[in-house]
C-alpha cells in the first residue's frame, strides 16, 4: 500500500522479497466528514491552520526523547513563531480536558505565550466537522527524522 511516487516505490521494493501485487489507495473523505457550513470570509483575516490527531503527552510514560516527533511542541513554535495561526485539536480519547494541564503542560503554556497557538480537547469524527470547517487549511503536522526520508539515510 503506498500513496508516493514511482521513486519511493522503487526504494521500498530493492530490499523486499516480495511477489505480492501493490495496491494504492487515495485519500478520499466520507461524504459524512463534508460540511456546506463556511461562514469566514477568508479576506478579511490571517489564513489559520488546523490540526486535528492525536498528540502524545509528554510525561514519565512518553519521554520527549522517544516521543518528541508525535508531541508536535518543536513544530508547532516553528509554525507560531512565524506569526501563522495554529489551532491543535487533541484525539478525545487521549484523555479529558481536565487532564490537559498534567499531560499537556507544553502545549498550554505555548498557548499562553502565543496568541496564535491553541491547543483545544478534540471531538468524535461527526462533531469535529463543525468546528474546523471555519479554518483555513487542515495540516498534516510531524517532524519526519531524516532515516524515514527516501534518499537521506543512505
Amino acid at each position: 500500500l503506498y500513496q508516493y511516487d514511482e521513486g519511493v516505490k522503487h526504494k521500498l521494493l530493492k530490499n523486499a522479497d516480495t511477489t505480492s501485487k501493490w495496491v494504492q489507495f487515495f485519500c478520499y473523505p466520507s461524504q459524512e466528514f463534508f460540511t456546506s457550513h463556511h461562514s469566514r470570509n477568508c479576506s478579511d483575516k490571517k489564513n489559520r491552520l488546523v490540526f486535528v490527531g492525536g498528540v502524545t503527552p509528554n510525561n514519565g510514560r512518553h519521554p520527549a526523547e522517544l516521543f518528541g516527533d508525535s508531541q508536535l511542541i518543536d513544530l508547532a513554535k516553528i509554525v507560531v513563531e512565524q506569526d501563522i495561526e495554529l489551532d491543535v485539536y487533541n484525539n478525545p480519547l487521549r484523555g479529558s480536558y481536565s487532564s490537559f494541564s498534567s499531560q499537556y503542560g507544553e502545549h498550554l503554556a505555548l498557548s499562553e505565550s502565543y496568541e496564535n497557538y491553541n491547543f483545544r480537547e478534540g471531538d468524535l469524527p461527526d462533531k469535529i466537522v463543525s468546528k474546523i470547517a471555519e479554518y483555513d487549511f487542515g495540516v498534516m503536522l510531524y517532524e519526519w527524522p531524516a532515516a524515514f526520508l527516501p534518499g537521506e539515510a543512505e
